[in-house]
């Protein structure tokens, strides 16, 4: 499934959080239940830490793949600091990556990839630079921090330039659909 029509017609992320417990029976129940509400795109939240392998997203990864064996899906990863973490995503057969900040040489090396990339901003000039640098989308991160109506004002700064919504904490369904409605292509919410 290609990233820009999931999340035309699924505007919600299911954000799977790569943690130290092993994977589990009822992780896998919890994906198969947000697909069954309508998630369609899931992202794997990679670490921060290089400490913790990436060992352990990809056990994340099966485990998203075999829950949802057969079904149309789309898969990425979050959390993308530099070009290790980049070419594991693509190896891993990710579509699209979230950066949480802007970085000019991994947006260029993403798309080179041919994944699509969300540059991580906060501000209208990271915003625009984003935009400029050819990042698919803007990640608005931490967007529980901003408004609907500043969500509408970016959307008016940068016009048809996708803004995707991902929070410190989870979002509301009310909120979340405020974000949708404000103007954001689609809203990450947690698994």
């Amino acid at each position: 499934m290609e990233f820009a029509a999931a999340i035309e017609k699924y505007p919600y992320i299911g954000m799977l959080v790569e943690k130290q417990e092993p994977v589990t029976k009822e992780q896998a129940e919890r994906i198969q239940a947000a697909y069954a509400r309508g998630v369609r795109v899931f992202a794997i939240s990679l670490s921060q830490s290089e400490l913790q392998p990436l060992r352990k997203a990809q056990e994340w990864i099966n485990l998203l793949k075999s829950a949802l064996s057969g079904q149309d899906f789309c898969l990425g990863c979050t959390g993308i600091m530099g070009m290790v973490q980049l070419q594991f995503a693509r190896s891993a057969g990710a579509s699209f990556v979230f950066l949480p900040f802007t970085d000019p040489a991994l947006i260029a090396e993403g798309r080179r990839l041919g994944l699509t990339v969300a540059s991580g901003v906060l501000t209208p000039s990271e915003l625009v630079a984003a935009r400029e640098l050819q990042a698919d989308y803007a990640l608005l991160y931490p967007a529980d921090v901003l408004s609907p109506d500043c969500v509408r004002a970016y959307c008016a700064l940068q016009p048809g330039f996708g803004l995707i919504a991902k929070g410190s904490r989870e979002f509301s369904a009310q909120l979340s659909q405020e974000y949708v409605s404000a103007g954001c292509r689609a809203v990450c919410c947690t698994v």
